[in-house]
């Protein structure tokens, strides 16, 4: 086990767990920016650095290197448009109630509309005493990503 050098918060999948820990000028902005599309590039830059926020519910989730793994193993354009609604999914995190996944027993779905006739799903997956988005999917209305 790691502790952060900068706070001394322990370091898990997403980066410091820390809640005062200070991210990078670029990542920050995104994180205190209102939910909007943005560029891939810019998700796998704030997605390598790894950052937690606070869910609604309390709990500390991340969102780093299993996510960009994952989302790095999709098909390029597939891969591309998740990323591009990560601050979507930050903010279905941050503001909605997480919901027991009926397909992954163990994991939290967090779901919230986007306002183009779609919503924006965050799963994650309990890692000590964090959880960890290990996905971002956009669904449209009608059930058809």
């Amino acid at each position: 086990m790691a502790n952060c050098p900068k706070d001394g918060g322990f370091i898990g999948k997403s980066g410091c767990t820390h809640p005062n820990h200070v991210y990078s000028a670029e990542t920050q902005r995104l994180l205190d920016s209102p939910p909007k599309t943005i560029t891939a590039k810019e998700a796998d830059a704030a997605l390598g650095e790894g950052f937690y926020i606070q869910s609604k519910n309390g709990d500390r989730v991340g969102f780093g290197k299993p996510l960009k793994a994952h989302l790095d193993e999709k098909e390029e354009k597939d891969a591309t448009k998740r990323k591009q609604h990560l601050l979507h999914a930050v903010d279905a995190v941050r503001t909605t109630a997480p919901e027991e996944n009926h397909r992954l027993p163990g994991r939290k779905l967090y779901m919230k509309e986007i306002g183009d006739g779609s919503s924006v799903i965050a799963i994650s997956d309990k890692s000590g005493n964090v959880d960890d988005v290990i996905t971002i999917m956009r669904k449209r209305k009608g059930g058809r990503k």
